[in-house]
This record gives C-alpha cells, structure tokens and sequence, in this order.
C-alpha cells in the first residue's frame, strides 16, 4: 500500500509543479506547451539562486581555504542549505502532512496511518532535495574551481548532502505538527499564520537587505565564529570530513542527522490519527437580534470573496502580497527616499531617469497581485454551487475583480502618494504616476481573470495548490512585467527627454484603458459561457 500511495503521490506532485491538474475539459488543451514553459521557468529560477550562491561561495571558499578552515566552509554550506529547506518545507508540511482534503478519507480504508504519513513525507522530502541542490551544485562548483579535493571529501559531501534532508524534514514535520496542534483549536488560526508568515519574511528581507554586511563579518570574523560553531559537534564532524579529515566524524555527524528523522516519524505516525481528525473549534458568538438588511446580487457575491479572501492565510499572504508590498516600499521611501535623491542630485541625467523608473516599478509591482488569478479555482470541486445560484455568471466574475481591485488599489495609492511626496513630479508625469499604476493593476486584474479562466485547477487537494500553482498565476505576473519591458525599451532607445516621456507615457496609458475595455467585454461574454461550463 505505502508504494501505491507514493506512486499516487509523486502523480499529485507532478500535476502540482507542472500545473497539469485542471478541470477534466480542460486537460488535453496545450499540455505539452503547458509543461515546457514550467520547465524553462523552473530552469530560470534555479539558474538565479545557484548564480548568486555561486557567487558567495567562490568569495568563501579561497579565503577559508587559505586560513585554514576549510572545514568551516562546509559547515556554513551545512547551515545554508539546512535554512533554505526548512523555510521552504514549513508551512507546506502543515498543510501535507495533517490539514490535507483527502485525510478523512485515507483514515476511512484499510491502510496505516504510518504508511499515509509515509508519503505525504516523501513528497515534501522531495521539496527538499529540490532546495538543497540549488546550494550543492554552487557550493560543491565554487570549491572545486579554488581548492583541492580528496576522496573522503567528496564522499562526505554526497553522504551529508543525501542525509541533511531528512534532518530538515524532521524538525519542518515537527514544527508543523505543532502549528497543526495549536491552530486547531485557536480562534484566530489566520491571524497566527499570518503572524508566523510575517516572521519568515521580515527575517527574509533583513538577511537579503544586509547580505553584504553580514558576509563581510563572517570573513573577518571567521576564526572567532568557527571557534563557536566547534561546539555544535555534528556541524564540526561534517565540515571536517567534507574537508577531507575524519572519518569517525563522518559516521557520528551522519547518526546525527539520521536519527532524528527516524524518531520523528516513529511519533508522528503515532498521533497521525488524531492531529488529523482534530476538529477546528469556532469562535462562539451571541446572537443579538437585528434588523436584517437588503442587498444586491452583486455585494451578496463580494461578502462572499471577500469572507473566502480573510478566511484564508494561504490566499491572503499569497495572492495580497502587493499590497504588504506597497506599504513597505512606502514606508521606505518615506524614510529613505530623501537621502537616495540627495545622494544622486549631482548628476542632471539621474533626474530625468528616476521618475520613470519609479512609475515603471510601480506598475510592475501591481503584477504581483493575483487574487483573479487564482480566484476561480479556489471554487474547487464545489463550484456547482455558485454556478447554480439564481445569479448571472457575468456578475460572479465581476465580484472577484472587485475584490482584487479592493485589495490592491488603496494600498498602490499609498505608495504612489509617497512616491509623489518624495520625487515631487510635476506636469504631465504628475497626471502619470497618478493615472498609470491604477490603470495597470486594474489591466492586471481582468489578465489574472482571463488566465484562470483559461487555466483553471479546480482539482486541488490544498488552497496553496490553486494560490501558488498553475499557468493562471504565472501569467499575470510574468505577463505584467514583461509588457512594462516595451515602454521602458522605448524611452531608452528614443531618449530620455521629457516629450519622449510624455507620448510614450500617454499612448501606454491609452493601450492599457483599451485593454481594460476588452477584458470587460470579453468577461462579460465568452468569459461567462466558460465559467457556466467548468
């Protein structure tokens, strides 16, 4: 049963990276098309993260060399990768391993709860291995290209490298075991995922904004930061076989690794069966008599997505993550935006440059909004239902664009309200950066819209598969930045001067309002007679 059940679950895995898994009329359509474009994505983003991995360790691996903490290198290669799968596999080890649809009915037939644990692990062991190569490949590359190696280091390299993994794996299941248990019966389950997601990326956009620091105190603090890393022996262990010394140290630093997978398994199979079935309390409220109101289809739909939108941490953190967005660069602007210009005001040609690179990143920053991308297939399986509300099909549509719009609009004018504070534009580029960056996240919205309904996954087993998964999220985005390349490339190639600005500046907004209009009419029409036959 448990080789079935990984068989089904690398089938699942598959559909959830290529985006395959979509309504069955739909599953025949550009497939193969479909999975090359994944393919050349996947392959371009792990090229970015192994080229600035590589970049680090070829700086490391000399100078650590040099010194005599050869060692050292690899522990701190052990570290980066050991961080980078965890923060991958945390959150998707909650939803896998003990929040998944198909629980309830897995636990219903004959198999064994250690056998159902089993593969949903396999799975996110995959994700892991996935992880670690993109720091593997670089930092295996960049010491091989700078320093010499031996037998035994190479073999500690691809033992540690297939046993790290599954350490990863069994602190990530155990952490999201205990998310499972403590979200089960809070009140505010969104709220602390939300929270926990907002750790992740403020430690994120610290560790990415200090990058430089941060590397520049571990070379000239090394003796002293490999003197303390000494005492985590399983770290010393490994680094020293990797560089080619102890072979004892290989074995101990191994165990140490294995182990814990093992005895993370042996006790969550053993509470599988009740973190699994565990009911999710609800808040309980006292019912005080109102006098209901009356309202509209319309606003009838957009409580609805918008109940869906804060009900769910998965789509708001994904799907809303523009509007954080904005408010952060606001915030920064604000803060810093003064001393960026001070620093640039010797040169005339940057004060031509500045604010249409600012207004290009405004508009790019609306492609990472995809609420109605991904909105029509968060109706999964029961999407029966609104289809047979008394409502036309046309008006559904329109109420999730609504909500997009909710989401993404005020917290754009915020930044463009910061933005115009600091840069201070004036004339046409004013009406500009006014203008154009609504206009473009309202172009984005009906593009995300039209992709879903294009590319529907109504076939998800979690909310992270519909929300982060499929050709509908990816064109809007990709789609979003790639048409804000045309008008950069044409003020480039024409001049930067200010009438260059202003036409090009016009006829895009002009192309964008255009395209608004046609998505309108087509959602209204052909987009209406799709959703009624999904």
């Amino acid at each position: 049963m448990l080789k079935l059940l990984l068989k089904l679950r690398l089938q699942a895995w598959f559909a959830y990276f290529s985006g395959s898994g979509r309504s069955s009329a739909l599953k025949n359509k550009g497939g193969k098309g479909k999975a090359i474009l994944f393919a050349v994505l996947y392959i371009y983003l792990a090229a970015v993260f192994i080229g600035m991995f590589f970049a680090m360790f070829t700086m490391l691996a000399s100078t650590f060399y040099g010194s005599g903490l050869g060692w050292f290198y690899f522990s701190y290669f052990l570290t980066i990768a050991f961080a980078l799968m965890f923060i991958f596999s945390i959150f998707a080890a909650k939803a896998q391993l003990f929040e998944a649809r198909d629980n309830d009915l897995l636990l219903s037939m004959p198999i064994k709860p250690s056998a159902i644990l089993g593969s949903r692990m396999a799975g996110l062991l995959m994700i892991n291995f996935g992880s670690e190569l993109l720091v593997a490949v670089p930092a295996a590359a960049a010491w091989i290209i700078n320093c010499p190696v031996s037998t035994l280091g190479a073999v500690s390299f691809v033992l540690a490298c297939l046993a790290l993994p599954f350490f990863s794996l069994a602190l990530s299941s155990f952490v999201g075991w205990l998310l499972a248990l403590l979200t089960a019966k809070a009140r505010k389950k969104n709220l602390i995922s939300i929270v926990f997601s907002l750790g992740f990326l403020a430690l994120y956009f610290y560790v990415y904004s200090n990058v430089n620091t941060l590397l520049q105190n571990l070379i000239l603090n090394s003796e002293e930061i490999a003197g303390a890393v000494k005492a985590v022996l399983p770290l010393y262990w490994l680094g020293k076989a990797m560089s080619g010394e102890g072979v004892l140290g290989l074995v101990l630093g191994l165990m140490c690794l294995i182990i814990p997978f093992i005895i993370a398994y042996l006790i969550l199979s053993r509470s599988f069966i009740r973190t699994a079935t565990t009911k999710h309390s609800a808040a309980r409220r006292k019912y005080v008599q109102k006098q209901a109101r009356v309202a509209g289809a319309f606003s009838a739909l957009y409580r609805r997505e918008l109940g869906r939108f804060l009900s769910s941490s998965t789509y708001m953190m994904n799907s809303g993550m523009s509007a954080i967005m904005s408010i952060i660069l606001a915030a920064a602007i604000l803060v810093k935006g003064s001393d960026i210009l001070s620093m640039l005001a010797g040169s005339g040609e940057i004060a031509l440059f500045i604010n249409p690179m600012v207004l290009a990143a405004l508009c790019a920053l609306a492609a990472t909004t995809t609420i109605t991308a991904c909105a029509v297939s968060l109706e999964g399986k029961n999407i029966w239902i609104v289809r047979s509300m008394p409502v036309a099909a046309g008006q559904v549509l329109m109420a999730k664009l609504a909500l997009h719009i909710t989401v993404s609009a005020p917290a754009m004018l915020v930044a463009q309200i910061a933005c115009i504070i600091v840069l201070r534009p004036v004339g046409l580029m004013l009406l500009w950066m006014l203008l154009l960056p609504q206009a473009y996240n309202l172009f984005l919205a009906f593009m995300g819209l039209w992709a879903n309904l294009k590319f529907p996954k109504l076939d998800w087993q979690t909310e992270t598969q519909a929300v982060k998964q499929g050709l509908s999220v990816a064109i809007p985005i990709l789609g979003g930045w790639g048409i804000m390349i045309v008008p950069v490339l044409l003020v480039v190639v024409l001049g930067m001067g200010e009438a260059v600005l202003n036409i090009v500046a016009g006829v895009f907004l002009l192309l964008v309002l255009l395209g608004c209009l046609l998505f309108y009419r087509w959602c209204s029409s052909r987009g209406a007679k799709i959703f009624e036959n999904l």
